[in-house]
């Protein structure tokens, strides 16, 4: 491919704000050619929530072609076939393959082309680097029904600059082929070689609190209820399982708040990842009015009919009130069984915490400590209680 034609191309493209490396979402009108293919599902969603006149923040999204252009460009492709062919023959050996491709990535130079049209975005977007962005992963193969890649595509927030935004856009772009992406590819029996990234670039929203909004119960399948999620600061917190948050459960029905557990929060996160401590007046507050509730409510029953499916919403409220910052596809529901039967409270409280899979069960324990990456691939949980401790 000859750079310096597609540098030319780009250049003349100006202004446009549908170039073939990227693809404004500001604006309203022409967002329906924000497509899974081009953009990657999160990109595709938040397009499908803006067109029905939900709050996002401001977004422009690099494409999968900026992503396939930056390995012709670097000459990773043969690499990056080479491995991901010996992933096929060899899916055990997760490590190996997935510390060369990214490596592969992250230490490729960005064609000077690509990095030209980035930096004039970058600095659009940002407001000549007065508004810290966030930089989030869309893949082509993320989150369907059937399958999610929650958590496995990287997200970096507060990026300040330039030249951190070319470093999060690679770490984006890798985290598609990290241990955790392939150990998933591998599990799902989907070809690696099919994932494409895209990279969305969001004016970060200035949050005094966030959470996640489920259309239905994630833990029973119970699709007449609403589970909102919500702590001071910023969601990475409470998705870390650093923060536990307070726990609303909203009747679809009725609208009416059936179940409210406050949590006393002593932290929070801000902007730049810093844990700061919550003033103590505030601790045991309502950290959202009735009326942002209701707004949030309607805002996922809007988003659930227009996407076709239950949603897993993260939202935060801003000064200008609440922004809904990615949706997806709630996964599993059709392998829950819905239960509304509670066990009995416990006399001893051993530990406290978040149950992933809230369930009554026995089995002997397995720690994972906070220093261990993953659990590891010769560890046998079979018929065992996972405990990871913070």
């Amino acid at each position: 491919m000859d750079s310096g034609r597609t540098e030319k191309a780009m250049k003349d493209r100006g202004n446009d704000r549908w170039g073939r490396f990227w693809m404004d979402m500001r604006y309203r009108d022409g967002l329906e050619r924000v497509t899974v293919a081009r953009a990657g599902g999160k990109a595709a969603n938040l397009a499908r929530l803006m067109q029905y006149g939900l709050p996002t923040p401001q977004a422009v999204v690099l494409t999968v072609d900026a992503w396939r252009f930056f390995l012709e460009e670097s000459g990773l492709l043969p690499d990056m076939e080479r491995v991901l062919a010996e992933f096929k023959e060899d899916p055990a050996d997760f490590d190996r393959q997935a510390l060369r491709l990214t490596g592969h990535i992250t230490e490729a130079e960005m064609p000077a082309a690509l990095s030209a049209q980035i930096a004039t975005l970058y600095e659009d977007l940002s407001g000549g680097s007065s508004h810290p962005l966030a930089v989030r992963s869309s893949g082509t193969c993320e989150d369907s029904p059937e399958a999610s890649f929650s958590g496995m595509l990287s997200s970096v927030l507060g990026v300040n600059s330039f030249e951190d935004s070319l470093v999060a856009i690679k770490k984006c772009w890798a985290s598609g082929f990290g241990r955790r992406s392939l150990r998933y590819f591998h599990k799902m029996d989907l070809d690696p070689g099919g994932m494409a990234v895209a990279v969305i670039f969001q004016r970060m929203v200035e949050a005094s609190s966030s959470g996640v909004l489920f259309t239905v119960d994630p833990a029973t399948g119970d699709t007449g209820v609403i589970v909102l999620e919500v702590a001071y600061g910023y969601g990475p917190g409470v998705v870390s399982g650093d923060i536990t948050p307070d726990l609303y459960r909203i009747d679809k029905e009725s609208l009416e708040i059936s179940q409210w557990d406050s949590r006393p929060q002593q932290h929070y996160y801000d902007a730049n990842g810093v844990r700061r401590q919550v003033e103590a007046a505030r601790r045991s507050e309502a950290k959202l009015s009735e009326e942002e509730i209701c707004s949030l409510v309607n805002y996922g029953l809007v988003a659930e009919k227009s996407l076709g499916a239950p949603q897993d919403i993260e939202w935060c409220r801003g000064p200008e009130g609440i922004v809904l910052l990615q949706a997806r596809p709630v996964t599993g529901l059709e392998k829950l069984s819905l239960s509304r039967q509670h066990p009995a409270r416990p006399e001893i409280v051993m530990v406290r915490g978040i149950g992933v899979s809230p369930r009554v069960g026995w089995g002997e324990v397995l720690t994972v400590r906070p220093e261990q990456r993953d659990i590891p691939p010769t560890t046998e949980v079979r018929g065992k209680v996972i405990l990871v401790r913070r």
